[in-house]
């Protein structure tokens, strides 16, 4: 379904690719790094359980990545959309803004029932960032 033809309903919400991080996107060390300053800033400065929570956002956001794939492979929109809105939070409580608000703008899409092709790359964009903010 993802990787189909779209119908004729064209969305207006533009699908805005990943940059590669030679073209001026972040890196997956700089991602870390924000994450990390963030939960140190929220959590009173303690380290050691930003650390922890670093750990516990590049798991939770592994796992959603691998959710996205799936869905996108067998083409189910509502799991996708699941696992869209499950990684806005994630990224969100994890001080990405900007990936968030990806992630945002692709669950409102999908909501919306957007051409699956338009889901497919714009999805496909948005993991392709955050698996550099996956590996270590």
């Amino acid at each position: 379904k993802y990787a189909g033809e779209g119908g004729d309903e064209r969305e207006e919400m533009p699908i805005v690719p990943a940059a590669a991080p030679a073209e001026g996107g972040e890196k997956g060390e700089d991602l870390r790094e924000k994450a990390l300053t963030y939960f140190m800033r929220t959590f009173g400065g303690d380290e050691e359980s930003a650390r922890h929570l670093l750990r516990s956002s590049i798991d939770s956001v592994r796992s959603e990545v691998r959710a996205i794939e799936s869905a996108l492979e067998s083409g189910n929109g509502g799991d996708l959309q699941r696992a869209l809105h499950s990684l806005k939070g994630i990224l969100l409580n994890s001080g990405l803004t900007e990936q968030g608000e990806r992630a945002a703008e692709l669950n409102t899409m999908a909501e919306k029932g957007t051409d699956p092709a338009r889901m497919k790359t714009g999805a496909e964009a948005l993991v392709g960032l955050l698996r550099c903010y996956c590996d270590e």
